[in-house]
């Protein structure tokens, strides 16, 4: 299709550049201002420093307050993680040796959950605790795996949907039972989709809001539930420095997984 000045440009290629164009620029602007404000900011809006510093770095790991919110988020960043993985990967495993209907109902259950509002699940889940005398941290944990599950249970599950039936049942009738045919047999197959998911599960229970601000109350805060109550009165960037921190622990476990993938491929060849 021409254009007024005569170029063949089709629309739908320039569709797709301003589609990335404006992807990008949401991408990259917040990650922009986070480090320019955590390493040139000086406590005053609008204003920086003519040369980076890692003074507002010390300066966070060194209040008690933050200290204690790191602390408890990484508590519970790493419960969620081991609650919720190898319960992905037991689903999975079983999934693929039941019927297929099993597996469409779990799939069924994962859309459900990932479409359910979550600030209503968390209110029945601090009613239902007050009522039968739980505490906050058991029911925390629960809202963290099921806030968890619906994203991590889709690449598992897909990845788990490559594995022959037929290489777990003849681990089966050979004589192994079904821990040894997980372990020994589906485990391995799935590594890279076992990384994927702790990957995904690491970075949404990091930045999960909703539980720890309907679940938890007094001082043990996570570090999302902190930011919030400072929205509108921190002048300091102690949010940009937690954003640079949560992009650290995000590429880590990106390049962990990634280090996963690859030598998962290295011995298939």
């Amino acid at each position: 299709m021409e254009t007024s000045d005569g170029l063949k440009v089709p629309i739908v290629k320039c569709l797709l550049w301003i589609s990335v164009l404006v992807a990008s620029i949401g991408i990259v602007a917040p990650v922009v201002f986070s480090f320019v404000w955590a390493f040139w900011g000086t406590g005053v809006p609008g204003l920086l420093a003519l040369s980076p510093s890692l003074k507002w770095f010390g300066a966070f790991f060194s209040d008690p307050v933050w200290g204690r919110s790191l602390l408890v988020s990484a508590a519970v960043t790493l419960a969620t993680l081991v609650a919720s993985v190898p319960l992905v990967v037991l689903i999975s495993f079983s999934g693929r040796l039941g019927r297929d209907s099993a597996r469409f109902s779990l799939a069924i259950l994962s859309i459900v959950t990932s479409a359910f509002p979550m600030l209503i699940y968390a209110m029945a889940l601090r009613l239902s605790a007050a009522k039968l005398g739980i505490g906050a941290w058991p029911v925390l944990l629960i809202g963290y795996v099921m806030t968890v599950f619906p994203y991590i249970y889709v690449p598992m599950a897909a990845r788990a949907l490559s594995v022959p039936k037929t290489v777990l049942w003849s681990s089966l009738t050979l004589g192994a039972g079904a821990m040894t045919t997980l372990i020994r047999v589906f485990i391995p197959l799935v590594v890279d989709a076992i990384a994927i998911a702790g990957v995904i599960a690491v970075l949404l229970a990091w930045d999960e809001l909703v539980m720890p601000v309907v679940l938890l109350d007094g001082a043990h805060l996570t570090v999302s539930r902190h930011l919030w109550d400072l929205i509108g009165s921190e002048l300091r960037p102690y949010p940009a420095v937690v954003a640079v921190l949560t992009y650290g622990v995000g590429f880590s476990a990106l390049l962990v997984a990634l280090l996963f993938s690859s030598r998962k491929a290295e011995g298939e060849k």
